[in-house]
């Protein structure tokens, strides 16, 4: 059956009649302790009917649907709206969640006003490289699965950082996107040029499934969890447009993912480095980054 969450009436008239239960190991006694044990459950039942129980996904249910309203609320105000209101209902469901949408909002708010975006390459001076990873975000390929020079762009600014810092991990995001070439994915044709170009096989790891920057995210922390535990930090490298957005997704999902593993990963985005590129399409992209930060919470705020 369903997990049950327990409101706190039942749990004291439950507490009360526990507390107060025979406890004389005779046969007497014991038959008085059966006794009570039943007259337990006929009160619990009395009280869960004037008191229904919550399940545990009923519970998880509403926390997500607070969650989601605040985060449109957030983007739709570019960080103006009053949300303690909704973030107190949301503290009630599930603290945790919570904390770490505050500690999300806070995120997006420093990168809309102090974040630092470096063009071509990595700043000097970078501690412990060898803890962190290079992910390069993927972007559609042309039908017959070539590169556009958007993504040939992207990843010169990739080699460019992992020669700065050759002990560096580089990770290539993205899944099939040619609709002529089924057998091609972004991250594959990414790798293949760095390869080609001199990144030693053994520093490349692949993601080759995602067609979203939320999938990218989402899939980049199982990956980086389990093939390398080492890393502590990421840099993402992106075209110039997509680098707020893209640092929001995946501070977001490391996040998400230490509340919601049991196993979490303490990994944090730490720099980035763009291919100066603007983007018509995308030329403001709070919306686009509030409706993706809300799938992202779909998707991981799950048991």
């Amino acid at each position: 059956g369903s997990e049950v969450c327990y409101n706190p009436i039942q749990l004291m008239v439950l507490f009360c009649f526990v507390r107060r239960a025979p406890a004389n190991n005779t046969a007497k006694g014991r038959s008085a302790a059966a006794s009570y044990g039943y007259m337990c459950c006929v009160m619990l039942l009395v009280v869960a009917a004037a008191h229904p129980a919550v399940t545990i996904a009923e519970n998880r249910a509403a926390a997500l649907s607070t969650a989601k309203e605040i985060i449109n609320l957030w983007g739709k105000s570019k960080g103006t709206a009053d949300i303690s209101a909704q973030m107190d209902t949301l503290r009630q469901n599930d603290p945790r969640l919570a904390d770490t949408l505050a500690y999300i909002l806070d995120y997006w708010q420093m990168l809309n006003t102090e974040q630092t975006i470096h063009f071509d390459s990595l700043p000097e001076g970078i501690d412990h490289p060898e803890n962190k990873c290079i992910v390069v975000l993927g972007y559609g390929l042309n039908a017959d699965g070539s590169m556009k020079k958007e993504l040939i762009g992207r990843l010169q600014v990739a080699l460019t950082c992992a020669e700065q810092y050759p002990e560096m991990m580089v990770l290539c995001t993205g899944g099939g996107t040619a609709s002529s070439n089924k057998s091609v994915t972004e991250a594959g044709a990414m790798g293949d040029w760095l390869i080609r170009h001199g990144l030693p096989r053994s520093r490349l790891l692949i993601e080759d499934r995602s067609t979203s920057t939320v999938g990218n995210a989402t899939l980049s922390t199982k990956i980086l969890r389990a093939k390398a535990p080492q890393i502590t930090d990421v840099i993402i490298v992106s075209s110039e447009y997509h680098i707020c957005w893209g640092s929001l997704l995946f501070e977001a999902a490391f996040a998400l993912y230490d509340i919601t593993s049991d196993d979490p990963c303490g990994l944090h985005v730490y720099s980035n480095a763009a291919y100066p590129c603007k983007s018509d399409v995308y030329s403001d992209t709070t919306s686009v980054m509030t409706t993706q930060l809300i799938t992202l919470f779909e998707r991981m705020y799950v048991k």
